[in-house]
């Protein structure tokens, strides 16, 4: 994708999942310091994948998670918010506010 080119041209390691449960499976055999989450995804969307990542994640060990969503709505990203993901990012974005993101891991 273009996000995970543009992280690997930063220096970071990316993963790629498609669909929530993959999410969960990699967030359980890896420690990942940022989840870009899909809020519309298959199997298990990024709102039950996050609330199941809380779960699952001690706080010391628990990722930032930040929205990717294509929904501009004041209520998806309150939504967001209320399941515990720190940030929002909208589809299509300007890669300027992905690199906000980077800066807070």
């Amino acid at each position: 994708t273009v996000i995970t080119a543009y992280l690997e041209k930063l220096g970071y390691t990316a993963e790629v999942a498609h669909d929530g449960l993959e999410v969960l499976d990699l967030v359980r055999a890896h420690k990942f310091d940022l989840i870009l989450m899909d809020c519309h995804m298959p199997l298990l969307d990024g709102f039950e994948a996050t609330a199941k990542i809380i779960e699952l994640c001690p706080p010391d060990r628990r990722p930032r998670i930040v929205a990717l969503t294509a929904s501009a709505l004041k209520e998806d990203h309150e939504r967001c918010i209320q399941v515990g993901m720190q940030d929002y990012l909208t589809k299509p974005f300007i890669l300027i506010f992905l690199n906000k993101v980077l800066n807070y891991i």
